[in-house]
């Protein structure tokens, strides 16, 4: 299964990609790390809806998860892959290029 991770240290965010569609944001809120799980897909959002991309997944059912300070990038990257697919597959691809289309019209 390919995922992409899209950091942004400036903002403290990182979003979690899955080829499926699926979509984890990750961000800081002064106090501690929070994961919001989306239960829309990327492959849900009409395409004339690229622009306001964020807002569609928002309308859909999200579940949240706070973090604690010695939880690492890592644990919470894991974590979101592990809610994204299940079962976990047997094999992870990292791929930077995982809908690039669509992102960039996105960030």
């Amino acid at each position: 299964m390919k995922y992409r991770v899209i950091k942004n240290k400036e903002n403290k965010t990182i979003d979690v990609f899955t080829e499926d569609g699926g979509f984890v944001e990750i961000y800081h809120n002064e106090t501690n790390y929070i994961s919001n799980m989306h239960s829309m897909r990327l492959t849900d959002v009409d395409k004339s809806d690229y622009p306001m991309l964020w807002e569609k997944l928002a309308e859909g059912n999200n579940w949240s998860k706070e973090w604690a300070d010695s939880d690492t990038e890592d644990e919470m990257i894991a974590h979101a892959l592990h809610w994204l697919v299940m079962p976990t597959p047997d094999k992870w691809e990292h791929d930077n290029k995982l809908f690039d289309k669509i992102l960039k019209k996105a960030y």
